[in-house]
This record gives structure tokens, sequence and C-alpha cells, in this order.
């Protein structure tokens, strides 16, 4: 059975120098088996569990022979003297008792880091997921025009609404209320406006913001509340202007001097043509 280590005092600890050269050293400071304060060159101290758990194995020492010993883990319990020796010795027995029982300190608390990772993910606000979807979608436009029109469209109907609640939160009564009030009157606008939402939602499921179906999937959810975007939409041409009203028409284009008035200089020798031509046939 292996020797217990003397109890150090506190004064003893405070004490405790670094015998010289370049790596920390250890040191048993009793108590409670496997607690130690590691001291470093530089003078530095902070307190150290080691214990072992599980199941004995047969393990291959360095010269090759065989032995039997369980799992090692080594623990940093704080820096000294931040935590005091009565402290680090309460931390440790605490340690001690987990490893008697099987559990591993050091898979618990990765287990509890990721899941505070993925709490913290999950209060991504839409304005957040939005930014990074925007980010991820920069290349895919066009032009820097139309990826400005993008994002502005968002910011103009999306965010104000949904802008500050969690990705996680959001529910087909939160993708109604922004899409309503323009499916019939806006559908090709509200069309994207859905597109922008459903690509931002399930660019926030991927990177695990949200879980669950998304609110503003179209197929199987939307289309049954809202009309046919192809129903709704019914687009209508601009009257054509009388002939009678042309050159009154001309002369105050001509007289504005616009874009529209040089390209229609372009074209009008063409179609003065067609014109004719579909007169005479006409006549013929």
């Amino acid at each position: 059975m292996p020797r217990r280590a003397r109890e150090l005092t506190p004064t003893q600890i405070k004490r405790l120098r670094h015998p010289g050269g370049e790596r920390p050293v250890k040191v048993s400071v009793g108590g409670i088996s496997g607690l130690m304060l590691q001291i470093r060159p530089s003078g530095a101290k902070s307190w150290v569990f080691r214990g072992r758990f599980g199941e004995w194995q047969s393990v291959r020492k360095p010269d090759g022979s065989q032995t039997r010993a369980r799992k090692k883990r080594e623990l940093g319990l704080g820096p000294y003297p931040d935590v005091l020796p009565g402290e680090a010795r309460e931390k440790a027995r605490h340690l001690r008792t987990k490893l008697e029982q099987g559990i591993d300190p050091l898979a618990e608390k990765k287990e509890a880091q990721t899941k505070l990772l993925m709490a913290a993910r999950k209060r991504r606000t839409f304005k957040q997921a939005f930014d990074e979807y925007a980010e991820t979608k920069a290349t895919e436009f066009n032009g820097e025009k139309y990826r400005k029109q993008w994002v502005s469209l968002a910011e103009r109907h999306a965010i104000p609404s949904l802008g500050d609640l969690l990705v996680q939160d959001i529910d087909l009564a939160n993708v109604l209320f922004v899409l309503k009030p323009i499916w019939e009157t806006k559908n090709p606008t509200a069309t994207k406006l859905r597109q922008i939402v459903e690509g931002t939602l399930d660019f926030s499921t991927v990177h695990g913001y949200r879980t669950g179906e998304n609110p503003a999937r179209w197929q199987g959810n939307l289309s049954v509340v809202l009309g046919s975007p192809t129903k709704v939409s019914k687009e209508q041409n601009y009257p054509a202007v009388q002939v009678s009203l042309v050159p009154s028409r001309a002369r105050v284009l001509r007289h504005h001097r616009t874009t529209f008035w040089s390209r229609l200089m372009l074209v009008r020798p063409t179609t003065c043509c067609s014109i004719r031509g579909a007169v005479s046939g006409a006549s013929r």
C-alpha cells in the first residue's frame, strides 16, 4: 500500500519553493490522496488532483512488461493562493468520490461545456443568424447592387418583426405576421421575402441554432394557409399610348433628354419600319 503524504499546514504550503530547473514540480500536500501543489520555475503555483477510476486493465510498461492499472486522470483545481488549501482539499475530496463511483470528471466537464455551448448557440436571434447567412450568400449574387437589394428587402420587412426573436422560438405565426400584409398586394416581394426567411432558418438549423420544422417552408406548410403566388400575383401590362398622342409624348421626352428618350430614338426606325410593313401587308 502506498505511503500517505504528510498533511502540510497552510504556512508550510506557502513556504514551498521550486527546487530549480526548467520543469514544473508537483508536491503532495496531504489531507486527501492525490492532491498536489504544482510549482513552476517562475514561482507560480496551482493545485492539481491526480486519481484513477474505472475497471482494471492490462497495460504495457515502458520496459515492455505487463501490469494492471486503471485509467488515470489529472485535473487542475485552480491557482494558489486564489484557491486556499482547505478549498483545494474539499474539491479533491469531491473528485475522488466521483472517481470511486466510476464517473470520469473530465468527461463530465466536457459534456457540461458542450451543453453550455449548445445552449449559447440556441440564443441566436434572427438578426444574428441572418447576418451570418447573408455573409455566406454574398458570393452568389451577380453584383453588389443585387446583394444590397436582397439585404434591404430583409431589413425592411423581416428584421423589424423577427430581428430580436430567437431563431429557436420563431414559429408559423411569426412568419405569417411578416408575410400576410404584403402577400396579396406585393406578392413578388413577399415570395422573395419568404425565401429569405426560409433560408435563414435552414441555415440556423444546420448550425445548431434551432431544431424542428422550418415554419417558412412552402410545400405542405405555408401553401395551405397562403394563396398560390401564380394566382395571387396578376401581372398587368401598362396601357399602350394612343397613336394620336405619340407626337406630344415624344416632344416631352425629347425636352427632358432622358436615357429612355435616347433608347427610344435607337429603336424608332425599326419600330416604324415594322409598323409600315404591317400596314402595307394589311392593305394588299
